[in-house]
């Protein structure tokens, strides 16, 4: 936790809290100082729960750390920070169980984007979150393809996986980047919530192939259904190429496993180092191989992860790709949809998104894992050997979706204190905002058997006058 000392200026004495994951603003809008040196949105300070972060939000006289003028730059104890006519001392608590890892910095792969801003205490709200769920929430904000400013709100919904499907007592934060697995290169296990738009649903399952009853077993199928969906892949046993002489190369039987880690480091795929090859659409895979040589062939460990209607036989085989997870960026077909970054993109549209750019790109699932139009969130569930000690887990998506509604300025906020401030300087308890209810989809649904839960993730899009733009003053969820 950070907290806020004023030493010096009107409003000394005073204390300004930010818990983690939250981001507060230090302004004449946002919190009630008196000084009015201070620019309208002066600066924000954000606490991840061992280390605090502070950035200028473009002042008029500038934000200083320690005398130094900063734009953005870390917080530590004993830290003085100068804005207006006062003088803040920061004060870090950490708080237990919290750290860098549990909320990354908010990052959006390739578009514009800004801090999540929660609920704070000033009199006027700028963009302040009133969450009335269980949920987590968080937003970004982007420009489309035609360059329009949008807000984007995330919803993440936490359950437990169970036919008795209910809301987990902890939930799950919104993922602000993304978390890798431990392999060497690593995979995306869980990819980050704070994208702007997809156009579909993705259904997604990270964990792993479990034997019924324990057994050992050299082969096993595991699949799932979410309502029309219908998804499965053949697991296989450790198995390597074996070169013949004269002839060609064979497969080793396939070695029993009790589990099996479904991830892409499983599947087809991979660098042929040695032809100077690789997998189009799966660069940590294993199998692959662009050019036959003993060297090559000898050893070569094949994916434990096949499609059942397309096995591997021969050598030169080149079958697509199969897994459950997160499926790369830098990967076939989903590379494609990222657009063309090329001088003339550079020179004409930077920072903006390509003319040929796919919001496909931000849809994460597996290409076959990927819903047409949305889920409803009412499908029935069947997982099939993805569940320690139940080959077959059925239950029913919980039919629980947010409602999220923006409350709009109508009047400029700067404008509209600048006017009560010369009438009286007096704020009224009636503000001239206007409610806009958004129309948010399940876009994405994660199951993580072996943690007992899934998540869904709605978002919802509004427009906005600018990217800097003041006029939304809530974003309001509820059930």
């Amino acid at each position: 936790m950070i907290t806020l000392e004023v030493s010096a200026g009107p409003a000394a004495g005073r204390r300004i809290e930010a818990v983690p994951g939250a981001v507060v603003e230090i302004g004449r809008l946002s919190q009630a100082l008196g000084d009015r040196h201070l620019s309208a949105r002066h600066f924000a300070i954000a606490c991840d729960g061992r280390q605090g972060r502070i950035r200028d939000l473009g002042s008029t006289n500038g934000t200083f750390v320690n005398g130094r003028r900063i734009s953005e730059t870390t917080l530590d104890d004993g830290d003085r920070i100068d804005a207006g006519q006062s003088t803040f001392v920061v004060r870090v608590r950490p708080v237990e169980g919290a750290g860098p890892g549990s909320s990354p910095a908010p990052t959006a792969d390739g578009v514009a984007s800004d801090v999540a801003l929660k609920r704070s205490t000033g009199p006027l709200p700028l963009c302040q979150v009133a969450n009335e769920t269980p949920f987590a929430v968080s937003m970004l904000r982007w420009a489309d393809v035609e360059g329009r400013p949008r807000l984007t709100v995330v919803v993440k919904a936490t359950f437990v996986l169970d036919p008795d499907v209910r809301p987990t007592p902890r939930q799950l934060p919104v993922f602000d980047a993304d978390i890798l697995t431990d392999q060497d290169p690593p995979s995306v296990r869980f990819e980050s919530d704070r994208v702007p738009f997809k156009p579909r649903s993705d259904v997604v399952l990270v964990g792993r192939a479990h034997a019924p009853g324990g057994e050992a077993v050299s082969t096993l199928p595991a699949g799932l259904r979410v309502g029309q969906l219908r998804y499965g892949v053949l697991v296989v046993g450790d198995r390597r190429w074996e070169s013949q002489l004269l002839q060609a190369p064979t497969i080793s039987m396939p070695e029993p496993f009790v589990t099996m880690d479904l991830v892409y480091e499983r599947a087809f795929g991979g660098f042929d180092e040695p032809a100077g090859m690789y997998c189009q659409e799966n660069h940590v895979g294993t199998g692959f191989i662009g050019k036959r040589s003993v060297a090559r062939v000898e050893g070569l460990r094949l994916p434990n992860l096949e499609d059942p209607t397309n096995q591997i036989h021969s050598w030169n085989d080149l079958p697509r790709p199969v897994g459950f997870g997160f499926y790369g960026r830098g990967w076939a077909p989903r590379l494609q949809y990222a657009g063309t970054y090329d001088e003339k993109h550079m020179k004409e549209r930077h920072p903006l998104l390509p003319v040929d750019f796919s919001y496909r790109f931000f849809n994460g699932a597996h290409p076959d894992l990927q819903v047409e139009g949305y889920l409803r969130g009412d499908e029935e569930v069947d997982l099939l050997n993805v569940c320690s000690g139940s080959p077959r887990m059925s239950f029913r998506l919980p039919a629980v979706a947010p409602k999220i509604t923006v409350s709009r300025w109508t009047v400029p906020p700067e404008q509209w204190i600048e006017e009560q401030e010369g009438a009286n300087g007096q704020i009224p308890d009636r503000l001239p905002l206007v409610d806009e209810p958004l129309s948010p989809v399940l876009d994405t649904l994660v199951l993580v058997p072996d943690q007992g839960v899934f998540y869904q993730v709605f978002r919802a899009v509004a427009s906005l006058s600018s990217l800097d733009s003041l006029e939304i003053a809530r974003v309001i969820v509820t059930l």
